[in-house]
């Protein structure tokens, strides 16, 4: 197979976006994320409670999900399941000290899948082979 005159090259810029893909990712961000939109979040979905029911039970977990994503940049499933730990820790908290009923935190349980699955960073097709392509690397090297 003749990589041609730009193959090495290719190969190294796949290398190093990988790279930087991997060290992007922070699950101190993805942490730090989440609580800081989970604040606003939450207070949302307290006012929401009231008025705007079905927009209340998806709130909390779009505003974790999007804090994650932007401040985390997480691709792993550990940042994904620090976002829905979150919005469970604070609807667990939000049943407890609102004594909401039993059936309003049923309803709001979804927001811990909403959560996981928005915290998922999104990446173009050239990043999501060369972040695939390192992490493979990554498991063949001793």
């Amino acid at each position: 197979m003749d990589l041609g005159k730009d193959g090495p090259q290719l190969l190294n810029d796949e290398e190093a976006l990988g790279e930087r893909i991997q060290s992007e990712q922070s699950v101190i961000g993805s942490f730090i994320g989440s609580i800081a939109a989970g604040v606003p979040g939450f207070l949302l979905y307290a006012i929401a409670l009231d008025s705007a029911r079905l927009l209340a039970f998806v709130l909390p977990g779009i505003a974790v999900g999007f804090g994650a994503k932007w401040v985390g940049r997480g691709l792993d499933r550990v940042h994904m399941a620090i976002s829905g730990i979150v919005v469970l820790v604070g609807l667990v908290l939000f049943l407890v000290f609102l004594e909401l009923s039993p059936v309003a935190f049923v309803l709001s349980l979804p927001n811990v899948l909403i959560a996981a699955l928005i915290s998922k960073r999104s990446l173009s097709l050239e990043q999501e082979k060369a972040f695939r392509a390192y992490q493979r690397r990554q498991q063949t090297v001793p």
